[in-house]
């Protein structure tokens, strides 16, 4: 079977490795970690670790938008806490 492995993290403390099937699976760097020591053995070479993109800032709608309902509030209910 052909896997390809890439990084999870920058400390390049796991790995993904994905066969030719689309299946996924989490490999731990450790020591006696059978699929660790597959890949080893294997001269295989892991893809480097890509940081996700930060998201954009909320804007003020969407916060106003996640504090309603996040407190299960309606908008006057909101306003009239807020215009005491």
């Amino acid at each position: 079977m052909t896997y390809t492995y890439e990084w999870t993290s920058a400390e390049e403390s796991s790995l993904r490795r994905e066969d030719e099937e689309g299946n996924v699976a989490f490999v731990p760097v450790a020591p006696g970690n059978r699929d660790y020591e597959e890949f080893v053995a294997s001269g295989a070479v892991a893809e480097p670790y890509v940081a996700p993109p930060k998201p954009e800032p909320l804007t003020t709608e969407e916060k106003v938008n996640r504090l309603l309902t996040d407190y299960d509030l309606t908008r006057t209910e909101l306003l009239s806490v807020i215009t005491r």
